[in-house]
């Protein structure tokens, strides 16, 4: 279930990596699951795509310590630290032409490559396909030559995206979002399909870059003891401890609650989100194995399971959830993946 920015990271080609995916999975191969997935009420949308910059970059500061304490805090505390609690809801508004609903005053985070704490402006615009408005700004810092190199190769990769001059080191656009690098973080956007446009995405970009400056970033290792049992596993998907950590509770409709997990490195990274069936999801399981080509049933895991090569997902039925794991980096493969799926199935 690829969320709001996730496909926009879909394509992220990194220099040496087994890339691809929201967090590395094929951009359309499967379904993909994402670390705090939002309530039902809000959208699941898609975007276009840029590409990642080599690997060897540095950053201009320090990756936060895979020693660090691990935290969790509130929904309250997420949310006075997203840009749109920076925002005005009106302006917003404005630029898509919509009309302010109320708000949920949620973040949810998508855990990949370009891994973002994400908020989201709920409208009512003329778009069939979605009405929010979603702002995200990127758990880990990037610098200059991070950010020239990802202009770069997205341009060359993409012929769906522009380059425009807008803040201090311009800005990649298409005609439904927007990336930019304020200070040492990564803002992005995306608007309701078809009721956004590339100069709305560049004005809502414009709206944002004064108050990105203000926000600040929530603490690089967000934990849940839920989560923590795969550890170990999720470190050999990833190539080592996690230096970006976004662990979740996502809810049901009948007050059912389940964990959502996701571990990240500069070189890889692994989430994992359910989906509550409240039956089994074999269904699920048997038609996603006919429609991937590359498809591999996996025994013994679950009541089925299937894993996909091309985008390095394992998903698993169990009796309630669907489960979905996606991973990114060199080092991810099946045996690991299935390895990280029997420490935390316990969890659904």
């Amino acid at each position: 279930m690829k969320r709001a920015m996730t496909a926009a990271v879909a394509a992220l080609a990194v220099s040496g990596l087994a890339a691809c995916g929201s967090s590395g999975g094929s951009a359309g191969s499967t379904p993909s699951g994402t670390v705090g997935a939002p309530p039902a009420s809000t959208s699941s949308r898609s975007a276009a795509s840029p590409t990642a910059p080599s690997t060897t970059a540095t950053t201009s500061s320090p990756a936060p310590t895979p020693t660090a304490t691990v935290t969790s805090v509130s929904d309250t505390y997420k949310w006075t630290h997203s840009l749109c609690s920076k925002l005005d809801v009106g302006d917003v508004a404005r630029i898509v032409k919509g009309v302010p609903k109320k708000q949920a005053k949620l973040v949810h985070s998508e855990v990949g490559f370009l891994t973002t704490d994400n908020c989201q402006f709920d409208l009512i615009t003329s778009s069939e396909y979605g009405n929010a408005v979603d702002y995200g700004v990127s758990a880990r810092t990037w610098t200059v030559a991070d950010w020239q190199r990802l202009k770069k190769n997205s341009l060359r990769g993409d012929d769906t995206l522009k380059s425009v001059k807008l803040g201090a080191h311009g800005a990649l656009v298409d005609d439904m979002s927007g990336w930019v690098l304020v200070g040492n973080r990564i803002v992005t956007v995306l608007g309701p399909f078809k009721a956004t446009t590339t100069a709305r995405a560049i004005a809502l970009l414009k709206l944002a870059i004064p108050k990105a400056a203000a926000v600040k970033p929530l603490p690089a290792l967000l934990g849940r003891p839920e989560c923590a049992k795969a550890n170990a596993e999720a470190a050999a998907v990833i190539g080592g401890p996690a230096t970006v950590r976004r662990d979740d509770i996502s809810e049901g409709g009948q007050g059912d609650k389940w964990p959502a997990c996701g571990w990240a490195t500069r070189g890889g990274s692994v989430s994992l989100f359910a989906q509550y069936t409240g039956s089994p999801a074999i269904d699920q399981i048997d038609r996603r194995v006919r429609q991937v080509e590359d498809a591999q049933r996996v025994k013994g895991l679950g009541v089925a399971a299937v894993y996909f090569p091309s985008a390095a997902e394992l998903h698993v039925a169990t009796e309630k959830y669907l489960v979905t794991i996606d991973s990114s980096g060199t080092h991810t493969d099946k045996k690991r993946l299935v390895a990280l799926a029997r420490a935390v199935l316990s969890n659904y």
